[in-house]
């Protein structure tokens, strides 16, 4: 099963890589945070392009970057407030390689419409005419899980494209539902017709608007788009009401960039794409948390470099699946609220989290240090019906 530990609008066709040769070096664990669920990165500071899955709170963690966002500008579709596993894209700057200010930071949701089908065993589900793959670092919140969804429950689903697939970070099983969406790659256009392919749709564009740049001209196969529409597709067909770009990242010449998702068009590490980005991986010095060997199409990976001519070169590459692939995460770092002794709860940041004895390993104290106000680190590795279960607590000074 694959996992995606990761809104913005579509991968723009950019330039193939030419091959180059080099070295590399394999780190067969994630030497990650040495416990801090923060990653400590690679490159340094100046200014950063980053889309990933909110991995924590303290101020918002993406990427393994704490960014603080207290005079962010937020861009936030269909959504009042951020949440554990929602995709989103940040441009700011790094202060360090663990920390940096989010100057503009946009989320929003990929899928809206009702589950068609599960396949449980196969950790994916139908919604909105695409495969939705699900794995171990999937976040669900008003559900316990996949298997815990029917046909025609309206969800929201977070994550991000891959090929005819959409790899889920956080799935919301919702009341109802404010409109039709459904974002990936066009298959194939028929321009007379004026419809595309997307997953098992036809989309018919005659009398749509367009955003984000995107024009009907910019219609093509491979460009991934958001689509919006007021009611659901009828046999398969569905009208669209607008039309926009799922645009991953925004770099800048020589800057920082930090992209997680999935891989396509590989080739060589040399010549291999992430969220469209045209990513080089075979440079001396590379670092690979988990096996390089198990990067190909599909993989998830998380990529940290810089932006030369048109391309990601990249300092570090993490490996979430295959042979050594490394663990996701989610972090919460603040005072504890809403303490429930008899649920074995607290909240921080408005995340709720649970504990269980002796399950949950306490650092700088005990479960009976716990107390409303008190400044704690949460580490976990699963959110379910919108909890997150907690491997470890930290007390802080």
């Amino acid at each position: 099963m694959r996992t995606l530990g990761f809104a913005l609008r579509v991968a723009v066709v950019m330039a193939s890589l030419a091959s180059c040769g080099g070295g590399s070096t394999d780190v067969a664990s994630y030497p990650g945070s040495g416990g801090t669920g923060i990653d400590p990165g690679s490159g340094g500071t100046g200014n950063v392009a980053s889309v990933g899955s909110v991995d924590g709170f303290g101020s918002v963690i993406v990427n393994g970057v704490t960014y603080d966002n207290t005079s962010t500008t937020n861009s936030l579709d269909s959504i009042s407030t951020l949440a554990l596993g929602m995709v989103v894209r940040i441009s700011g700057s790094l202060n360090s390689q663990t920390t940096g200010v989010a100057q503009t930071l946009s989320a929003g949701v990929e899928l809206m419409d009702t589950v068609a089908s599960t396949n449980p065993g196969a950790g994916t589900l139908v919604v909105a005419g695409v495969t939705v793959q699900t794995g171990t670092a999937t976040v669900y919140d008003g559900v316990a899980g996949l298997s815990a969804l029917s046909a025609a429950d309206p969800v929201f689903v977070y994550g991000v494209p891959e090929g005819s697939r959409l790899l889920a970070t956080r799935i919301e099983k919702r009341a109802s539902l404010p409109r039709f969406q459904t974002t990936g790659a066009i298959q194939s256009v028929d321009t007379l017709a004026q419809t595309f392919q997307l997953g098992t749709l036809t989309i018919s564009y005659g009398g749509t608007s367009y955003a984000g740049g995107l024009t009907a001209a910019g219609l093509a196969t491979g460009v991934i788009v958001q689509v919006r529409a007021p009611s659901a597709p009828v046999a398969g067909l569905l009208n669209a009401q607008q039309l926009q770009l799922w645009q991953p990242a925004n770099p800048q010449a020589g800057g920082n960039v930090h992209l997680r998702g999935a891989v396509s068009d590989f080739s060589t590490l040399a010549s291999f794409r992430v969220l469209g980005i045209p990513v080089k991986a075979d440079g001396n010095g590379v670092q690979f948390v988990g096996s390089s060997a198990s990067i190909g199409n599909g993989s998830e990976v998380q990529v940290k470099g810089h932006w030369l001519n048109n391309v990601l070169v990249a300092q570090k590459v993490t490996v979430y699946t295959g042979t050594g692939g490394a663990p996701v995460t989610y972090s919460l770092s603040g005072p504890m609220s809403l303490l429930d002794t008899g649920q074995q709860s607290f909240s921080v940041k408005g995340q709720k989290a649970v504990y269980t004895v002796p399950g949950t390993t306490f650092a700088n104290g005990t479960v009976a240090d716990l107390q409303n106000g008190k400044k704690v680190q949460v580490l976990g590795t699963q959110v379910t019906n919108g909890v997150l279960s907690a491997t470890s607590v930290t007390f802080l000074p």
